[in-house]
């Protein structure tokens, strides 16, 4: 009699499982790393409504050597309408002008040409609600760099 109770509730515990394993999708937070394995997991991190996706890196970056990766995605949000804002280091003086701190990101207007070479209509439609923010701060050495970047819902 017990095993005909518990065989069916170890069934469902077991079924429970392996469907909330699969159900996992990253959130909070993707490392970037330049494989094709950091789209796909961005894309399924910016599916989820209403949260904010944090990229970190592994190795210090320069916002004027963004990775061509991440620049297609910052530009997307850009050429769907969305904003893309600097967050200078804290305790730093900020200029007057934004547009004199976006003289620290040359290379993000090499955006431009990421854009182009934007194939995946996936990276599109899963920036297209987002803003993106790219948070500096400075080192130990003293050197500008990227903390991280934010994709938030846009408002």
């Amino acid at each position: 009699m017990k095993l005909r109770i518990l065989l069916p509730l170890a069934f469902l515990t077991c079924l429970a499982t392996a469907q909330a394993v699969h159900a996992q999708v990253p959130t909070g937070s993707v490392r970037f790393i330049d494989i094709t394995k950091f789209d796909t997991d961005l894309e399924k991190a910016l599916a989820i409504e209403n949260a904010t996706v944090n990229v970190t890196f592994y190795e210090r970056t320069s916002p004027n050597n963004m990775p061509n990766r991440l620049q297609k995605w910052i530009s997307s949000v850009e050429k769907s309408g969305g904003r893309v804002d600097v967050e200078p280091p804290a305790d730093e003086p900020t200029p007057r002008s934004p547009a004199l701190l976006l003289g620290l990101l040359g290379g993000l207007w090499s955006s431009i040409k990421a854009w182009g070479e934007i194939r995946e209509q996936a990276v599109v439609r899963a920036a297209q609600t987002r803003d993106a923010v790219i948070v500096l701060e400075r080192n130990a050495n003293g050197e500008i760099i990227v903390a991280r970047v934010s994709f938030m819902p846009r408002k």
